[in-house]
């Protein structure tokens, strides 16, 4: 039996490692593929994705010259890039999430980074810039 067993765990362990890669892309090409490939695609959607429907579906808090708009789904999508009505009213700044309740990861990450002195000079909204102002009809 224990022959039988030791047998069976080398052909398991044989099976895993011929089918380890099966989709066709192995060792440095996968990593191409995926850090390079799919994650440039996925950069290029979240763009596109900001740049359409971030000026068709959401609130608009301040009054800027076009039809930029915030949008919570978008911004949870995005890491933070989705309060695109905020990055319209003052573009200078690295914070897209002006509020307490706008979450804005990318925003988070670099304030981790300069907390480590990565990097520095973080442009942030002056406190005038986030007062609302609405559009009037």
């Amino acid at each position: 039996m224990r022959g039988r067993s030791a047998a069976v765990a080398s052909h398991l362990s044989i099976h895993s490692t011929r089918s380890s890669g099966s989709d066709g892309v192995r060792g440095p090409k996968r990593g191409f593929v995926w850090g390079f490939v799919v994650s440039t695609l996925a950069v290029f959607h979240a763009t596109m994705l900001i740049n359409s429907l971030a000026h068709v579906w959401g609130s608009r808090p301040y009054a800027t010259g076009d039809d930029a708009r915030n949008n919570a789904l978008l911004a949870v999508l995005t890491l933070g890039e989705g309060w695109h009505n905020n990055h319209h009213h003052y573009m200078s700044s690295a914070r897209q999430g002006f509020k307490w309740w706008e979450i804005d990861v990318t925003y988070y990450v670099l304030r981790a980074l300069a907390c480590v002195g990565i990097v520095w000079a973080i442009r942030e909204p002056p406190p005038a810039a986030t007062r609302v102002h609405r559009r009037r009809p």
